[in-house]
């Protein structure tokens, strides 16, 4: 999946996941790829102010 935050962020990926303040960080629109897997989700988590997280499917 291609992600992109348009605030900074900390995403986790995993079954159930639930992102923290110690979990990956995302700066603001810079594009990231990660791998989903069937049956995961993508977390995320504002660093200071509110924004969108964007997912978008990769080939």
């Amino acid at each position: 999946m291609r992600i992109m935050v348009t605030t900074d962020a900390r995403i986790r990926v995993g079954k159930n996941p639930t992102a923290t303040t110690t979990d990956t960080y995302l700066p603001a629109l810079v594009p990231e790829y990660v791998i989903v897997s069937p049956g995961e989700n993508i977390s995320a988590v504002q660093v200071s102010a509110g924004g969108v997280l964007n997912v978008t499917e990769a080939d």
